[in-house]
């Protein structure tokens, strides 16, 4: 998606879905990339959003290979304006898939109070990861 490459206020818009399941979130969102390289010594995963209604909570995972899990990043209040989160994926070879070297992270979304709107959602600007073998 060309608008997730660079910082440049050229916004992915992602909006609240239907879930049957009131555990799930009701956005979620999955990035995947490649790297150069099976053999890492660090790995950032880069992301820059907003939402459009306060009391919405964000979580970010990474996705473990070796376990076929989903690794919890973090947990906080979805941002009202443009902030940049950047997490760092521990033992950072398990994040990259032996072989294909793919990588995966996910972005999900849900209400922990009232929200401003009812159609709630959330306008991504940047994604990427960092790596250095």
């Amino acid at each position: 998606i060309p608008e997730l490459g660079a910082q440049d206020g050229q916004y992915y818009v992602v909006g609240k879905g239907v879930v049957v399941n009131p555990s799930e979130a009701p956005i979620r969102v999955v990035f995947e990339g490649v790297s150069r390289w099976s053999d890492v010594s660090k790995l950032k995963f880069n992301l820059r959003h907003k939402v459009n209604s306060a009391n919405l909570e964000q979580t970010v995972e990474l996705f473990d290979w070796t376990t076929g899990t989903w690794v919890l990043a973090t947990t906080n209040a979805a941002p009202l304006a443009d902030t940049t989160f950047t997490l760092n994926g521990p033992n950072p070879d398990r994040f990259i898939e032996a072989g294909t070297k793919k990588m995966r992270a996910r972005l999900q979304l849900r209400t922990v109070g009232p929200t401003t709107l009812s159609d709630w959602g959330t306008s991504i600007d940047l994604v990427n990861w960092t790596l250095n073998p």
